[in-house]
């Protein structure tokens, strides 16, 4: 087996753990959102993608960008009528932050057959006192809610495409021929 900074995501026969790999592209594609985020930002009246890019990533901070993107994107979706659609858009937004977030600041440990476990260090961080042992502290992460936090991801992401899509077409005042938006999905857990 070769050398990984994350052996628990290989498994005893050195294979790929389907964990790690729902995990990664979480870490990874979370960016995907803020970029399509951007995208309803660029449909805005005067707006483009360059314009909207630079506005949201100017200055760092996830949380920073999802708020900057509220002040301009929900006047102007609620005056064509989808400021519900977009403010909720951009509240899951917001939960699929703090997924994102609990796994960019951890430690993952293999659990054997049990699955992998995380210890949330910014959570430890906040602990009062010595910190003993980081596996007090550590939360279980199952195969089944990393799938439904994908999913989770997934239809956030087709909200923001929809939503940009329908902006458009008001924008043009052309009839919007495009998908409705998804029925609203509940809320994964961030950890089992």
């Amino acid at each position: 087996m070769s050398a990984t900074v994350m052996p628990c995501f290989i498994d005893s026969n050195g294979n790929p753990r389907p964990e790690g790999a729902i995990i990664g592209r979480l870490l990874a594609g979370y960016g995907d959102l803020e970029l399509e985020m951007c995208t309803c930002i660029s449909q805005l009246p005067n707006g483009d993608i360059d314009s909207a890019v630079k506005k949201i990533f100017g200055k760092r901070g996830a949380e920073r960008r999802i708020e900057m993107a509220e002040e301009v994107l929900i006047p102007a979706y609620t005056a064509i009528g989808m400021g519900a659609e977009i403010s909720g858009t951009l509240s899951d937004m917001h939960w699929c932050r703090e997924i994102r977030n609990q796994f960019a600041h951890c430690h993952f440990v293999s659990w054997g057959p049990f699955g992998i476990r995380f210890v949330d260090l910014e959570n430890v961080a906040k602990l009062t006192g010595r910190i003993r042992k980081l596996a007090h502290s550590s939360a279980d992460i199952s195969l089944s809610t990393l799938k439904s936090q994908e999913a989770y991801f997934n239809y956030v992401q087709t909200c923001f495409q929809i939503l940009a899509h329908a902006f458009s077409c008001s924008v043009a005042k052309a009839p919007n021929r495009g998908r409705s938006m998804p029925a609203k999905m509940a809320r994964p857990p961030k950890h089992s």
